[in-house]
Parts: structure tokens; sequence; C-alpha cells
């Protein structure tokens, strides 16, 4: 949100500085309105919810999705929780993942009456469901105790290699990621050990503040290259681009962390 807001200021202003050079005060206010008025959805979270596509800071669309597809299960887990798991989840994950690896979706839009952004967040949210229903259910204790936990431990290991390795990415590999999932809950496993080594685990808190601000920075770093037109290398300008972004994503999460740790205290 505060991304968001940092991005509209900027977007604004140099809406202002364009019109000035213009010196037309109408495009001033025009511009700056229709800034203002595509990003209120992204205020109250309705971002690509299926009434409302547009916005300033599109990664944005992750979170509003996930929270109204959240929302969903947890309303079907409260109603009838049986059913839900055994039944809901279920359906929905094989159809979803099967409509979006047939029309090899990636996009935004309709299919029909059907939002796919709606989709790709109830799909993997059910599924978190289901996996996590599994890990504290005794038949993951069995698995853990077996002798076929060993291979599931190393295969899980080579996955993971292979996903960064090769830069795969996609529906096809779906169950790779699920294996990784279930060994990252066992305390013992090799994936495990190795993900939670500090330099791992400082960066997969940081991750979530770098997608949701590489918009802002892509948009801000691409227009100040444009204003200054330096004569540098593409490999230089992608150094400084991660610098800023890192940097940028670090104050945010500390911001973030410093009122969420006064709010909590409050309460």
């Amino acid at each position: 949100m505060l991304s968001l807001v940092i991005l509209l200021i900027a977007t604004i202003s140099l809406d202002v500085v364009s019109a000035i050079k213009n010196t037309s005060i109408l495009v001033i206010f025009k511009d700056a309105f229709v800034k203002l008025y595509r990003a209120l959805p992204e205020f109250f979270l309705l971002q690509n919810i299926g009434f409302y596509d547009g916005g300033i800071n599109y990664p944005l669309w992750q979170v509003c999705t996930l929270l109204i597809a959240g929302y969903f299960i947890y309303t079907l887990l409260k109603k009838n929780e049986k059913m839900t798991i055994q039944l809901i989840c279920p359906i929905s994950v094989i159809s979803i993942y099967t409509l979006l690896y047939i029309n090899k979706v990636e996009a935004f839009g309709f299919y029909g009456f059907i939002y796919f952004p709606l989709l790709r967040a109830f799909g993997p949210m059910c599924l978190g469901v289901l996996i996590y229903r599994f890990i504290i259910s005794n038949d993951y204790e069995k698995l853990l105790k077996s002798k076929y936990h060993v291979l599931l431990n190393v295969f899980s290991l080579l996955s993971l290699i292979f996903l960064f390795v090769c830069n795969a990415y996609g529906y096809n590999y779906l169950i790779l990621f699920v294996i990784i999932i279930l060994e990252l809950f066992n305390e013992k496993s090799l994936i495990n050990k190795l993900l939670n080594r500090k330099i791992f685990s400082s960066f997969g808190d940081l991750s979530y503040a770098i997608y949701l601000n590489h918009a802002l920075i892509i948009g801000c770093y691409t227009y100040l290259l444009s204003v200054l037109k330096l004569n540098v290398p593409k490999w230089g300008t992608d150094i400084v681009y991660v610098i800023i972004l890192v940097a940028y994503s670090i104050l945010t999460m500390k911001i973030v962390n410093h009122y969420k740790k006064k709010h909590l205290q409050k309460s």
C-alpha cells in the first residue's frame, strides 16, 4: 500500500511536470484525477477481482484476489469443513489447474463468465488447504517414518535444484512444488535445513516486498533513464535497478514491520 501511494504521487508528479512544460493547468488536474481514479480500487484492495481491471501498481492484483479467494474458502470451511476438504477443494484444484494447463493461461481476463485472476488465487489456496490438512494428519507422520521418506527427501532437493537451474515455471511442474512444500514442513529434511540458512531466510522475508515494489521501481527508473539519457550498457543499468529495488524493498518492509509491531503492542 505504501508503494501504491508513492507510485501515485510519483506518476501525478510526472504529469504535473509535463503539464507545467505545456503551460496547461487543466492537464494537471485532469491527469491527476485520472491517476487517482485508477488507484481507488487498489486502495480498497479490489483490483482485478472481476469488476475492475485497472490500477497503477499491477502486482497488487495477487494480494486482492488472494484476500477474496481466502474469504470464500474460510466461509466454506466454517459452513461445512468436511465437504470443503473432501469435495470442494479437490474438485476445484483438479478443474482449475486442468483449465489453466490446457489453455496455457498466465493472463488476465474472462473465460466465459470465469475470471482468470480469481481462479489463479482460488486454485492455489484450495491446494494449500489440502496440503496443510495432510501435514497435520497421521498419514504424514507415517510417511516421515517410512522407508520411502528418504527418497522423498532426496527428490525434493533435486526438484528444487531443477526448478532453479532450468528456470522451470508452469503448471507442468506443480507436483514438484507440492513435494517441496511437504518436505519444508519436515524440520529434519535436507531442503528445510538448506532454506532455513540465514541468507535464504532473509531473502525469503524480502521476496514478497520485492514482488510488490518491482513495478514502481521499473516505472520510475525507466523514466529517469529516459530523462538523463546516460550512455550506460544494459548490464550496468540492470545492476543499478536491482540495487535500488532491494534497498527500497528493505526500507518499505522495515516501515511496515515497525507499524505492525506498534499495532500488536497496542492490541
